[in-house]
């Protein structure tokens, strides 16, 4: 994976491959857009072999050739590649100026024609060009191409035209080699004569910006960073008018604010303008939210419109998601915290029958709170009882361990049928194996510690059969030595070292699991200092090399589970630090195990902020796992996010928005276990010191409610259930319905084509999906739900655009058409089965729809937004160009019916105060780089110019 850089400046992150099929740039590996600044510049060569680096449009614009993105004019070899006028004495003929001075003709200048220009036998004087060439015509015929007449009878040998040429600073900070009259023609500042572009700092491009009550003159990002309008690069307060500010109340569903500005960009942003000469010191712009529940038992904290406008269940102004309870029959549905004060604070743990009860223990890790001293293992026997009969659990005597003790195991270790446990210790590098001794009392069963040496800073301890003897072996994790130490068990107690795999900077986390489906464990590993997740197949007489899969920033745990319901076990990981392109909160990755060895990219899913802990079980008995992590909610705190898996059998990895249950503590780590034997899985967190406890262990019993129709009601309390379950809900019992497992697809229409929103760059589109039942639809190479929000998107001018989401829990589809379907639209582009978004080629003025759609879902949330040339939106713009329909052909100052160079030359021969002239095409009152830009933005066939409009085409 990399950053892929576009023309128009814009990226993405893919892989190389994809970044080729997509007409991109890849920046290598490794490199990411939140890194890198993709170059907008490259060299452009003009007539006479001159170069100027500059953007693809305006190269193309001036007729020159573009050598690439970030290609410097030093590395370019320009050569005259322009056609012109040839003059054989009154003979033209359109040429280059190689053949032209090889045929003995005379170059009258490049980007003109000969239509109505005349190659003259009579010569009364010489006339100098633009290019620095001198060709005998009279003053009229000079004037018509626009050179300096000699004067009558003063011949070209006896005068040299000297065109100097040096540094120019452009508008947009770019630097270009022009004469003086060409720079400030454009509205540059001309460094001097004989210089070059290397040895000039241009900058970035300066302009006039509008803050309330003055103009100062500054870059556009001061300008922004002040909270002003910037009016442009070349502008200044002297040729601006600025307009009058006001206060602007913005709203994102769950907080309001206020910014002064102008009208136009409060609108621009979807604000409300409360008036020219408002200010936000008089104005409230507070929005009165609640807890708005979803399917799935998610809750966000949002107004009662913006709750509606998404699919949810408002519970009312003033309510909260900590204590609302969404959760309905079907649901996952977690009981009150159960909480058991430890002898300190639990930074890991694990479950276990070590008490031989038939009930699973749970045993938990408690540094010394003096330092980096001895710790302490203490088990928490399970009292049994089953169903809502559980008795809960009782602290043991802790046993004493190593130092800094981080992680613990379970497994039978020495052969006698007895659970064992295992300790990692990080601040002696060592591990303790305490064998259980079958005396329950005391310490709950274990002791005889045997104390062994691994290495520096053990991280994680599992056990597993890990050497392909059918004897119990243990793994340790070493952050210190980048490394993962495989212990080989004898059977009674004994272990030696079998393999140090390496590959994986600081291994944080390891996890033993089947991946590839040859009844072999094989390990993965999370490793903090790369980022990644690291897999070793186990191989006869070892293990493979590491294969690295990218995740997010700070993995701090990893784990398995099979959350797509394909029968093959997932990578997951809690990325401490998330990634930068999703707000740089935590995050869960989850990798796609094809089961042949090879996986599919990570995927990040935002869950708040300060991961620490994360596993994957199923909680819903669907046959798919959920995904619980320990993480930080914005609302609910810190506490355990549950993000339901929707995928059914083979449909991908679909997943709820994340669901927050509290612990009442301060949860470092956890783990899932049938704690009171109803078949269902419960989940345990051991617990840091949270100023009530010096630690303690956490139980959320499962309470699932059994809902087969899928009606919101339980099954026990549930009529229509019967005694035959009906799970599709066609009125057919199961034991007679061959149609039981029908797909599920459940999207329905919440917007239209017609309607769409503008969707435009620099904004996010928050927005939701929602149905119940399925109407056949298909495109992109799958069948998919009925289509849920269109959007509208018009560019401003030509270049890649692409259109990005995030879309927690979802197999999301955007579809792009260059019109509305049921008017003859044609589908362009569709992201599917890309998971990322869409590229496609935008044309200025072109009007694109596109659909967000969902494949085999209930609801979910998403973000949109697009990447890529900017949109106007003025209606008296037709063609979004930004020049206003009744000025367009203003810039044909010729008068010939098409703009092109010869009007472009016209206008910089006319640069300066031209109150009126027809050069002026903006009726400012001068000739300038304004006047130049519309000519650019015209260019091509265009009818009789009317009259210029009442006060101007500002």
């Amino acid at each position: 994976m990399g950053a892929c850089c576009f023309e128009d400046g814009s990226c993405t992150d893919t892989t190389a491959t994809g970044c080729s099929s997509l007409g991109g740039d890849f920046q290598g590996e490794g490199t990411t857009c939140a890194r890198i600044e993709c170059p907008l510049l490259g060299a452009c060569c003009l007539a006479l072999g001159r170069c100027l680096e500059t953007t693809p449009a305006l190269c193309e614009a001036v007729g020159g050739e573009f050598f690439g993105l970030g290609f410097p004019c030093a590395s370019a070899k320009c050569v005259d590649l322009e056609f012109g006028i040839c003059c054989f004495g009154s003979e033209c003929v359109e040429t280059s100026l190689a053949s032209c001075d090889a045929d003995a003709g005379v170059y009258v200048g490049s980007g003109v024609s000969c239509d109505g220009k005349i190659c003259f036998t009579i010569t009364p004087g010489g006339c100098c060009l633009y290019t620095g060439q001198c060709v005998e015509a009279t003053a009229a015929g000079c004037e018509e191409v626009g050179g300096t007449f000699l004067g009558d009878f003063v011949p070209c040998g006896e005068i040299e035209c000297v065109f100097p040429h040096g540094p120019c600073c452009l508008p947009d900070g770019s630097c270009g080699i022009l004469s003086a009259d060409e720079c400030d023609a454009v509205g540059g500042s001309f460094a001097g004569l004989g210089l070059e572009c290397d040895a000039i700092d241009c900058g970035p491009g300066f302009g006039a910006c509008c803050i309330p009550g003055k103009c100062f003159e500054t870059d556009e990002s001061d300008c922004l960073s002040s909270g002003g309008v910037y009016q442009g690069d070349g502008t200044d307060c002297g040729g601006v008018s600025c307009p009058p500010f006001g206060a602007c109340c913005i709203t994102s569903g769950v907080q309001g604010f206020c910014i002064d500005t102008t009208e136009e960009e409060c609108d621009r942003i979807f604000g409300v303008y409360f008036g020219d000469g408002s200010d936000c010191k008089d104005i409230s712009c507070e929005v009165d939210t609640g807890a708005c529940c979803f399917e799935g038992g998610a809750c966000l904290t949002l107004s009662e419109d913006d709750c509606d406008r998404s699919g949810g269940s408002f519970a009312g102004a003033g309510t909260d998601c900590r204590t609302t309870d969404c959760a309905v029959a079907g649901d996952i549905a977690l009981g009150d915290p159960l909480e058991f004060v430890a002898a300190g604070e639990g930074v890991q743990c694990a479950t276990g029958d070590l008490t031989d009860s038939g009930f699973r223990d749970v045993i938990v890790v408690e540094p010394s709170t003096a330092g980096n001293g001895p710790g302490v293992a203490q088990v928490f026997r399970n009292e049994g009882g089953t169903g809502d009969g559980w008795m809960g659990l009782t602290p043991t005597t802790p046993i004493p361990v190593g130092s800094d003790p981080v992680a613990v195991a379970t497994g039978q270790l020495d052969g006698d049928g007895r659970l064992d446990a295992v300790v990692a210790n990080r601040g002696d590098g060592t591990i303790t194996v305490l064998f259980n001794t079958g005396e329950t009392a005391g310490g709950g069963g274990l002791g005889d510690p045997l104390v062994i040496a691994v290495g520096a800073q053990p991280s994680d301890v599992v056990t597993g059969e890990l050497t392909g003897d059918g004897v119990t072996d243990i793994a340790v994790a070493l952050a210190g030595d980048d490394s993962v130490l495989i212990l080989a068990g004898d059977g009674a107690g004994g272990f030696v070292e079998f393999a140090m795999l390496g590959g994986v900077e600081t291994p944080i986390a390891v996890d033993p699991e089947d991946l590839e489906g040859d009844k072999d464990l094989d390990l993965v590993v999370g490793g903090l200092g790369g980022d990644v997740a690291g897999v070793f197949f186990q191989i006869p007489g070892g293990f493979s090399e590491v294969v690295l899969i990218p995740v997010g920033v700070d993995p701090a745990d990893v784990t398995t589970g099979d959350v797509d319901g394909d029968g093959d076990a997932d990578i997951l990981t809690a990325d401490r630090a998330g990634v930068a392109t999703l707000g740089g909160g935590s995050t869960v990755s989850v990798i796609i195990n094809n089961g042949d060895g090879t996986f599919m990219p990570s995927v990040q899913i935002p869950v708040g902020a300060d991961a620490r802990s994360i596993k994957a079980v199923d909680l819903d008995d669907d046959g798919d796992a959920d995904i619980e992590v320990v993480a930080d909610d914005p609302e609910a705190g810190l506490g355990i996010q549950v993000l339901e898996s929707l995928a059914g059998e083979g449909a991908g990895p679909l997943f709820s928005l994340p669901i927050p249950f509290g612990v009442a503590a301060d949860p470092n780590w956890i783990v899932t276990a049938d704690m009171n034997l109803d078949g269902l899985i419960d989940l345990i967190t051991c617990n840091l010191d949270d100023g009530a406890t010096d630690g303690s262990v956490t139980v959320l019993i499962n309470e699932l409610q059994a809902d087969c129709n899928d009606n919101g009601i339980a099954d026990e309390c549930d009529i229509a259930t019967g005694t035959s379950e009906d799970c599709n809900g066609n009125g057919i019992p199961d034991e007679c319905d061959t149609a039981v497992a029908a797909d599920p697809a459940t999207s329905v229409a919440r917007d239209s084509c017609p309607d769409a929103e503008w969707l435009c760059p620099g904004f996010f589109y928050a927005g939701d999906t929602l149905g119940t039942e399925d109407d056949q639809i298909e495109f992109c190479g799958g069948r998919f739900g009925a289509y849920d929000v269109w959007y509208r998107y018009r560019p401003a001018w030509d270049g890649l655009a692409f259109v990005s989401f995030i879309a927690p829990g979802l197999e999301p589809v955007v579809h792009v058409f260059d019109g509305c379907p049921s008017d003859g639209g044609v589908s362009i582009a569709c992201n599917y089965p890309n998971p990322n978004g869409v590229t496609f080629t935008a044309r200025r003025g072109e009007t694109y729809y596109v659909r967000f759609a969902g494949r085999d879902f209930r609801r979910g949330l998403f973000q949109m937004d697009v990447l890529g040339p900017d949109c106007l939106l003025n209606e008296l713009d037709g063609n979004q160009n930004g020049i206003p329909d009744e000025c367009e052909c203003l810039a044909d100052v010729t008068g010939d019916g098409v703009v092109d160079i010869a009007d472009y030359l016209q206008v910089l021969l006319a640069s300066g105060p031209c109150d009126g002239c027809p050069e002026d095409i903006d009726g400012s009152g001068v000739v300038d780089a304004a006047d130049l830009q519309i000519v650019l933005l015209s260019l091509g066939p265009c009818p009789k110019p009317p009259d210029p409009p009442a006060g101007g085409c500002e």
